[in-house]
């Protein structure tokens, strides 16, 4: 873990985690937890950052409940319904791009797992007003 945390190429910083965060999951760990619950009322990116937020004991940034707007030059993210590891993937890879995209797609990001509840149309018009698509299988 000492090697991971010490190489240079490694700034858990640019993705929202301290030092603080770290010992904290590390002190969570070493307590042998019984389980993580996952939070039955969240769907999509918020599920994992409802555990994370669970281990480090804090209120959540993300809520289910708050539907992004739909519209044209989005990057749009697909993954398979109830593909946990695409979804969390679809989450790193917005965490990890979100900078760079915005430099070219001032109407960021649209994970399509985050909006349960959109009309069949408004995701159809996402899709095809997209400025790319990316599909996580």
């Amino acid at each position: 873990v000492h090697l991971y945390l010490a190489d240079t190429e490694v700034k858990l910083n640019e993705d929202g985690i301290t030092n603080q965060d770290m010992a904290s999951a590390f002190r969570w760990l070493i307590s042998k937890p019984d389980k993580v619950e996952m939070r039955k009322q969240l769907v999509g990116r918020p599920i994992f950052q409802g555990i994370v937020d669970n281990v480090l004991k804090r209120t959540s940034s993300m809520n289910s409940t708050t539907m992004k707007q739909f519209g044209p030059g989005q990057v749009v993210i697909s993954t398979a319904p109830g593909d946990d590891e695409a979804l969390a993937a679809a989450g790193i890879l917005v965490l990890k791009t979100q900078e760079k995209v915005l430099e070219f797609s001032k109407a960021g990001f649209l994970v399509l797992a985050d909006e349960v509840k959109a009309a069949q149309e408004d995701v159809h018009r996402a899709v095809c007003s997209a400025r790319a698509v990316v599909i996580m299988l």
